[in-house]
């Protein structure tokens, strides 16, 4: 009885899938919903302007991981909702005639919600 040498078969492709955060904008205000996968994004704001760069592993609304968005007419309340995973956002603060004005957060007149 003749045997065969053993042979390898190659498995299929893997795809390592990334996080997403939805951003959505309504009457100046901006929401942002994370998934159940491990999202980091960094909010810059500019005046109306905000900035979303995702680190290597995260898209916004389904596009190229990592890759900066800009959103504008920011003139209302920004509220974030990360869902499940292990998230981090950052944010950072604009600068008006020199003068630092960062992100608010809480009630009032904040822009964070």
């Amino acid at each position: 009885m003749k045997l065969n040498p053993p042979a390898f078969e190659a498995l299929e492709g893997r795809a390592l899938f990334s996080g997403n955060i939805a951003a959505a904008m309504s009457s100046g205000n901006l929401t942002l919903t994370g998934d159940a996968l491990d999202n980091a994004v960094t909010l810059t704001r500019n005046g109306g302007t905000v900035t979303l760069t995702p680190d290597a592993g995260t898209s916004i609304n389904h596009g190229a991981a990592g890759a900066p968005v800009d959103l504008t007419g920011v003139t209302g309340k920004i509220n974030i909702r990360m869902g499940a995973g292990n998230d981090s956002v950052t944010l950072t603060g604009q600068v008006i005639a020199g003068v630092a004005q960062p992100f608010a957060v809480g009630g009032g007149n904040a822009d964070l919600a």
